[in-house]
């Protein structure tokens, strides 16, 4: 596992469930100081049974799902949250055969030898590779991806998916269907200007429309990461998603030095 603190998004193998404390999520205010946020979307592996933390946030159910055992015995992955860590523990998602089974956990960081970017699986052998060897040539979120691909390559910009397509190429697990939306995930190294988010969202209706399915780009920005199209309006305040929740802001790119965190929505 990299040497960087996971982030929201990425992807961690788990070598079996008991890496796990408790299912649940952090409260705002529950990290502490100066302690780096995981970022979203990673996917990463663990064996070592946590070290429970003297106290949890009463927030917190005692137990797991059932279904999570039988999850984790398919599919081993769990997906980084975007919220605030429990000191060294990760705010982590686990993916059931359904929507309606996703459940929030916290996880020890300890032995965790294999974590993927969406960056990680942006490659293009990697994806022909899957699609190939899975036959899932038949879905249309592949079709879109390979479509995309070539657009997102082009501005240089390090991206990746996310979603069901993300979780199927890390874990192998077919979890992407023939209605799965298109989740995909931007992180460029500075500003875009809303010149260039008009150009690129764009170029990446036209394969989405031919297509017929939904496509969410999130673009990430220094204090959570924002929708493509909002940041294509020419004004208004745009839907910050945030480690503290959702928040609107004028000013999407403001680094954590520049501004406070803006208030919880109503």
């Amino acid at each position: 596992m990299s040497a960087d603190a996971p982030r929201p998004h990425d992807l961690l193998r788990l070598a079996d469930e008991t890496c796990f404390v408790v299912p649940g999520d952090t409260t705002p205010g529950g990290n502490a100081p100066g302690h780096a946020a995981p970022r979203s979307v990673d996917l990463a592996s663990s064996t070592l049974p946590p070290t429970l933390p003297p106290t949890l946030p009463p927030t917190l159910p005692p137990t797991l799902p059932p279904w999570v055992p039988a999850a984790l015995a398919r599919a081993p992955w769990v997906v980084v949250r975007r919220a605030l860590p429990l000191g060294p523990l990760i705010p982590v998602g686990v993916r059931g055969a359904t929507r309606a089974e996703r459940c929030a956990a916290l996880l020890a960081p300890a032995r965790v030898p294999i974590a993927l970017s969406p960056e990680d699986l942006a490659h293009a052998a990697l994806r022909e590779r899957h699609v190939r060897t899975r036959q899932r040539t038949h879905l249309p979120v592949f079709h879109a991806l390979a479509r995309v691909a070539a657009v997102l390559d082009a501005t240089g910009l390090p991206w990746g998916p996310t979603g069901s397509v993300g979780f199927e190429l890390a874990s192998g697990w077919p979890a992407a269907t023939e209605r799965s939306d298109l989740d995909l995930l931007l992180r460029p190294r500075g500003r875009l200007s809303r010149a260039e988010t008009v150009d690129l969202l764009a170029r990446l209706e036209r394969p989405a429309a031919d297509l017929r399915l939904r496509l969410d780009l999130q673009v990430e920005t220094p204090l959570g990461a924002v929708l493509l199209p909002e940041l294509a309006r020419p004004s208004g305040e745009v839907l910050l998603r945030t480690p503290w929740g959702p928040r609107l802001v004028a000013d999407a790119w403001a680094s954590s030095g520049e501004v406070a965190v803006p208030p919880a929505l109503p």
